[in-house]
């Protein structure tokens, strides 16, 4: 029984371990496709094309059919290198190859008669259309991800990366009081949309929504919004869909942190608040009061009825997030790892109106978001 319980073990880590690059597809990943052709355009059967990640070093690569085509499917959001060789044929390369997550890159090669030692770097644009696709979908990349502003969730917690997709045509907030998410073109509330982070499908199937951030905007490498037209593998969609990769090791070491402080002196007061100082605020020489008590010099009472807010305590607003983020290599060209933290802290006052006046209160929102993960290339 133990020797049939550890077999079954076995097979399932196995599966586990050789089916993890297939099952998430494009929600995480990108394809190249394209023909290699000679310099007469007769298409060039069996050649070997190799597209090699510039960050980590590892390859990937296909055959050419008999019509000259190949197809690299399942690769990492990165910058690639990619190269052909063929038999009677120069070697052909073509570098800083740019894919995005969700891409499926045109790339053809035209070939010139000489010896495999021998190699031609080849320069071309990156097309703006992909012919071989039909969804309409665009990029958040790694820049964006580094230059543009997030704000945080609807929560008060942490800052929300799927907020930049309302750069995407069409993408706004949800306006109808189911929630304040994302919503697509044509849509009215977020029931439908679709979250996948590195592939996996983290929306609530309860509520058709998230129920978390799923990830940290300095953990997160890019996204791609897709908002029509998109293939079956995203059936289960209706509305809006984000494709969301997170940052890798590499064949470096790299990381960095970061500390935000945010006090109340950055924002105006909220105007329930002001109403509670002219209905309950104490001169400031007053003896303490009860928590929660609001205070205004004592300058601004005409006896006991307040006049002025001029000095008058403002209200009580702070926030502080701070964490890291680390990877770097196990072993060379074969195994990566990654790790991010990041803890935010937030305490913004909450107006309470009983019958018997406004008074003050601290809402304190506290969010830890943190991860591990760890790539691998077994041939």
């Amino acid at each position: 029984m133990r020797h049939s319980a550890i077999c079954l073990y076995s097979m399932l880590f196995l599966c586990l371990i050789f089916t993890a690059p297939m099952w998430a597809q494009s929600a995480a990943s990108a394809t190249i496709v394209g023909v290699v052709t000679d310099s007469q355009g007769a298409v060039v059967p069996n050649a070997t094309v190799t597209a090699t990640n510039t960050a980590t070093g590892i390859v990937s690569s296909a055959k050419t059919t008999g019509s000259g085509n190949f197809v690299i499917p399942n690769l990492p959001a990165s910058t690639y290198d990619v190269k052909v060789e063929a038999a009677s044929f120069a070697s052909h390369i073509a570098k800083g190859v740019k894919l995005n997550v969700g891409d499926q890159r045109d790339l053809n090669f035209k070939l010139a008669v000489g010896t495999t030692s021998q190699t031609i770097e080849v320069t071309s644009e990156t097309p703006l259309v992909e012919s071989t696709k039909t969804d309409v979908s665009s990029s958040v990349t790694d820049l964006d991800m580094e230059r543009l502003p997030t704000f945080a969730a609807s929560s008060g917690g942490a800052n929300d990366f799927a907020q930049l997709a309302l750069t995407a045509p069409g993408v706004k907030l949800d306006t109808s009081t189911v929630s304040t998410d994302l919503i697509g073109p044509g849509s009215i509330n977020v029931r439908g949309n679709l979250y996948n982070v590195d592939g996996a499908n983290i929306t609530d199937q309860l509520v058709s929504g998230r129920d978390g951030l799923g990830a940290s905007v300095d953990e997160i490498q890019e996204f791609q919004v897709m908002t029509n037209n998109y293939n079956a593998e995203y059936g289960q969609a209706g509305g809006l869909v984000i494709n969301a990769v997170t940052k890798s090791g590499s064949n470096n070491i790299h990381g960095d942190g970061h500390m935000y402080f945010r006090g109340r002196n950055l924002a105006a007061s909220d105007p329930f608040y002001n109403i509670g100082l002219f209905q309950n605020a104490l001169p400031r020489k007053a003896p303490g009061g009860p928590p929660g008590s609001l205070y205004c010099p004592a300058g601004n009472f005409s006896g006991t009825t307040l006049v002025s807010l001029d000095g008058c305590d403002r209200a009580p607003f702070n926030r502080h997030e701070g964490g890291f983020t680390l990877g770097g290599p196990f072993v060379k060209n074969h195994l990566f790892w990654f790790s991010s933290f990041e803890l935010s802290h937030q305490e913004k006052p909450q107006i309470l109106t009983p019958p018997t006046g406004n008074f003050l209160v601290s809402a304190t929102t506290n969010n830890l978001l943190y991860s591990g993960k760890i790539d691998y290339k077994i041939w």
